[in-house]
C-alpha cells in the first residue's frame, strides 16, 4: 500500500461478543494486547470498525448471537482473508518480532518454512473451532480447535492524514 495524500486503508485482528466459550474470549484478549504495541499516537488513528461476522460458508456454522461488534484491532473473517488476499501466496504469515520471541515457529505444529498458521475470526466446521489461514496461505474452512496454539495477524482500518515526505 503505497498512501497519497489522505487514506483510509485496511491492514492486516479477532473480535466476538462476549457470549462465546471462555477459548475465544481468551484469544480476545491476546488481540485486545495487540493495542499496547502503538504510541498513544497511533492509535487516534485506528478506527473504530463494525464487524459482521457471519456462517462459516461451508459448514453452515454460526457463532451464535448477532455476529456483530464494534473493535479497533480484529482478526479477518473467512470473507476478508479472500477479499483483501488474492491468492494462497498473499495469505502467507512470516511471524516477526514478538512473535519469534514468543517461540511462534517452535510452538507451532504446523510451521513450515518459517510461515505460520494464524486465527480467522469466522467458526469452523464445528462450535469448538475457528477457521485458520494455513502456513502455505490457504483457508482451513473446518479450523482448529480453539484451544489450540496457533498465530495472530491482527488488522484494523487506520486513517493516514497528512503522510509525511
Amino acid at each position: 500500500l503505497q498512501p497519497t495524500g489522505k487514506l483510509e486503508g485496511v491492514f492486516s485482528l479477532f473480535a466476538m461478543s462476549a457470549s462465546y466459550s471462555e477459548d475465544v474470549i481468551d484469544k480476545r484478549n491476546e488481540i485486545a494486547g495487540a493495542e499496547e504495541t502503538f504510541s498513544e499516537d497511533e492509535k487516534r488513528h485506528i478506527i473504530k470498525t463494525r464487524l459482521v461476522t457471519g456462517k462459516n460458508p461451508q459448514y453452515d456454522i454460526s457463532w451464535g448471537g448477532s455476529g456483530v461488534t464494534e473493535d479497533r484491532v480484529f482478526f479477518l473473517s473467512i470473507e476478508e482473508a479472500e477479499r483483501y488476499f488474492k491468492g494462497d501466496i498473499f495469505r502467507k504469515c512470516r511471524p516477526v518480532g514478538k512473535a519469534l520471541s514468543k517461540g511462534c515457529c517452535h510452538v507451532l505444529r504446523e510451521c513450515r518454512g518459517l510461515f505460520c498458521d494464524w486465527w480467522l475470526r469466522s467458526p469452523g466446521g464445528d462450535y469448538g473451532s475457528a477457521a485458520v489461514v494455513t502456513a502455505e496461505g490457504r483457508i482451513a474452512f473446518f479450523g482448529i480447535p480453539l484451544s489450540a496454539e496457533c498465530g495472530l495477524r491482527p488488522a484494523m482500518w487506520v486513517r493516514v492524514v497528512d503522510i509525511p515526505e
